[in-house]
């Protein structure tokens, strides 16, 4: 008995479709997965001073500006500033510590309120603007 060559077009007419739902019963969950293991990232525009002090809380740094999550929702669970000094290479390591109204006072107005600083969600639809005061942590506590 003699091997038969194999019909390629016959074998795809009868297998061919099943492939075919086969691919697209395959396509949902791979695109699922995609989007779940690709991480979300952020921009970051600055559009204030960097405001640097120290008073009772120690060393300090303030940042002002707005988040701008890209492709998918982001969780913020902290934020943290290492600043180097040029002249000896000296690190300073802030953790932040309040977030700071959007808002002047003028006058004789009582001061704005701080905001313990706490997680929150980015989201790419809204922008978020930050006023964040940072403190030094010196060996994980803050000052």
């Amino acid at each position: 008995m003699e091997d038969q060559p194999i019909d390629w077009v016959v074998m795809l007419k009868e297998l061919g479709p099943w492939i075919l739902g086969f691919v697209a019963l395959i396509q949902v969950w791979v695109i699922a997965a995609w989007k779940r293991m690709r991480k979300g990232s952020i921009e970051i525009y600055e559009s204030g001073s960097i405001e640097i002090g120290y008073g009772d809380l120690g060393p300090s740094v303030a940042l002002i500006g707005t988040l701008r999550c890209l492709e998918k929702d982001v969780f913020i669970k902290s934020m943290n500033v290492e600043i180097v000094r040029k002249k000896d290479g000296a690190r300073h390591h802030f953790r932040w510590y309040a977030f700071r109204p959007n808002e002047l006072s003028l006058g004789a107005q009582s001061q704005p309120r701080l905001e313990i600083a706490g997680s929150f969600l980015a989201t790419p639809s809204q922008p978020n603007k930050y006023n964040i005061f940072f403190t030094e942590s010196i060996n994980g506590v803050i000052a």
